[in-house]
């Protein structure tokens, strides 16, 4: 009799998919004849691979929330800044629908903010503005992941924190 999944692919898919891929490198190991007609370290692979890309795309989404609230902070365009937060919202709540404990786990919001910083800083040249950000990170990942985040005061707290 075969046993249950640690964790269940409806509850967290990210933990899923690296707990299924070691269950088959674990497989592969012990009954590599029984099974020579699958290749299971590359289904192994491509199955952790799949988990690796949804916490890509909840980083990414993340990235795309501070990219915007760095560009509406950093901007005296009032004809940009509201476009720059209803954005911030749209991959705010992109980011919350992909979200499970395992991915939240693994998030680095310092190569996060990273990049969300030198992607505003290119495109604020485009309008002939500089970006004006912290070094590093003023929001910790608990707050960036609550489903109640205000965007507004997220920008405001970038202003006073330059």
């Amino acid at each position: 009799m075969s046993e249950a999944p640690a964790v269940q692919y409806e509850d967290d898919f990210f933990a899923w998919t690296q707990d299924q891929a070691e269950a088959l490198r674990r497989l592969a190991a012990r009954r590599p004849n029984d099974l020579a007609e699958l290749d299971l370290p590359h289904i192994a692979e491509e199955l952790a691979d799949m988990g690796l890309a949804e916490l890509r795309a909840v980083e990414s989404h993340l990235g795309r929330v501070l990219f915007h609230l760095l560009k509406a902070a950093s901007s005296r365009n009032p004809e940009v800044v509201g476009h720059w937060r209803a954005e911030a919202v749209g991959f705010h709540d992109e980011a919350l629908a992909r979200l499970t404990p395992a991915l939240t786990r693994r998030i680095d919001l310092d190569r996060v903010w990273r990049r969300a910083k030198r992607q505003a800083e290119a495109a604020l040249r485009d309008y002939n503005e500089a970006l004006a950000a912290p070094g590093t990170c003023p929001f910790t990942l608990a707050e960036l992941l609550r489903d109640d985040l205000d965007i507004d005061a997220a920008v405001e707290r970038l202003k006073t924190a330059r």
